[in-house]
């Protein structure tokens, strides 16, 4: 399977071209409630414990110059490295950049990350390559950190903080912060209380570090049925509560600030079929975004999608009123 996916119709960053450095099953550092693939069955306590089974800018290099011969370049926005793990955990991160970037020199190049591993020398050496990091940032305390985002290995709340400021030091790159409102059935959420006023003056005292703030709710399937999204209206209460300390230009609202304005363009598919399994293994898509991604109609994906259910090669799941599928584990 390809770790050149895509492009993913993006609400932040417009028509991703998806790059997956980890690529399936899920490894990661964190268990989080509301992952989109899914429970971490495969626990990665150090980058240096992961290298053997991880691809590098050669196996890179291959497919993305496959990959290039099929799509229309002028249709990409940004290169995104996330997909099935956390990307960090793969220390070939930077030459493999700097690979993406002699193809796709034009291109701005994102990493999504948990930031986990920010305190890894060459973690952050690696980081210096790109041009926006993305950091997930769920809550103002250990509390809460714990319960959302469940580190696999001691991380405390404190040594991200202690992480963003370090990214800020150490490298010239585009720091934001992606925040991820929601409930839980338990009763723990980081959008009342004492969580919610952790949360908001820890993000204003990082502001004069980070660039941008992400905030967002889980609007694809969670790894947990106990994840409850919150409404747009309290998405809005909890960004016009920031912008009484950081400017509002800074502050991207999902549902207002929206990227995802044109469709991808392809000159040919290789393997359409392909092309949507390596889409679904990396995030949950609905009829629409895979039509959006792969330049085609609904009516000629459905055909495909059926065959693919027929051989248990995807599942299906709702999730909010929308269908959504996914690629079994072990495709």
């Amino acid at each position: 399977m390809s770790m050149v996916y895509g492009p993913v119709m993006s609400w932040r960053y417009g028509r991703s071209l998806g790059i997956d450095p980890v690529p399936p099953p899920k490894r990661c550092t964190f268990n989080c409630v509301y992952c989109q693939l899914g429970p971490t069955r495969n626990p990665v306590l150090s980058a240096d414990a992961a290298q053997e089974t991880l691809p590098d800018e050669k196996q890179l290099f291959n497919q993305l110059d496959e990959y290039l011969r099929q799509i229309s370049i002028e249709s990409l926005d940004v290169v995104t490295f996330s997909g099935s793990g956390e990307p960090t955990l793969n220390l070939h991160l930077g030459s493999m950049v700097r690979q993406v970037r002699k193809c796709l020199p034009e291109l701005p190049i994102v990493l999504l990350s948990n930031g986990s591993l920010l305190d890894h020398p060459r973690v952050m050496k690696n980081l210096s390559e790109f041009d926006i990091v993305t950091v997930k940032f769920d809550a103002g305390d250990d509390k809460t950190h714990r319960a959302i985002n469940r580190p696999l290995a001691p991380f405390r709340h404190d040594q991200l903080v202690k992480a963003i400021h370090g990214l800020r030091t150490k490298t010239n790159v585009t720091i934001a912060l992606e925040v991820m409102l929601l409930k839980l059935s338990s009763g723990i959420s980081n959008i009342s209380g004492k969580a919610r006023e952790t949360l908001v003056r820890e993000l204003v005292e990082l502001a004069p570090v980070v660039d941008i703030f992400q905030l967002y709710t889980p609007w694809r399937p969670p790894a947990e049925e106990q994840v409850q999204p919150i409404s747009q209206s309290e998405l809005k209460d909890f960004a016009l509560e920031l912008s009484s300390s950081i400017d509002k230009g800074r502050i991207w609202v999902y549902g207002i600030h929206d990227a995802r304005t044109h469709s991808a363009s392809w000159k040919s598919h290789q393997s359409i079929r392909n092309d949507i399994l390596t889409m679904l293994q990396r995030r949950p898509c609905r009829l629409k975004d895979l039509a959006q991604s792969l330049d085609t109609s609904i009516s000629s994906l459905l055909p495909l999608i059926s065959q693919l259910r027929r051989v248990n090669a995807i599942t299906v799941r709702q999730h909010l009123n929308e269908v959504y599928y996914s690629a079994q584990n072990e495709v």
